[in-house]
């Protein structure tokens, strides 16, 4: 009898390793995917403020001093904007 036991013990605990080691994996994966959103969603918000600039006829290397954003990207930006 005494070998069953640790034989549920050792699947037991088995199973509450897995378990955790899911929940720990699913915890990662929640935080990761909140920094990602975060840091697309600031992106997203230099893209719009220099959007605007730009629409305003700001120069270039203003917009990208303000924004952070590189000359490249701001090209880029000021081919989408329709005025």
């Amino acid at each position: 009898m005494g070998m069953l036991t640790s034989e549920f013990d050792i699947n037991v605990a088995k199973r509450v390793w897995r378990e955790e080691a899911f929940d720990e994996g699913m915890l990662i994966g929640m935080q990761e995917g909140e920094q990602k959103g975060k840091l697309e969603g600031k992106l997203e918000g230099k893209f719009e403020t220099a959007k605007n600039f730009l629409a305003l006829g700001m120069p270039l290397d203003f917009v990208s001093k303000g924004t952070g954003l590189s000359l490249a990207k701001l090209k880029e930006l000021q081919n989408d904007i329709i005025v």
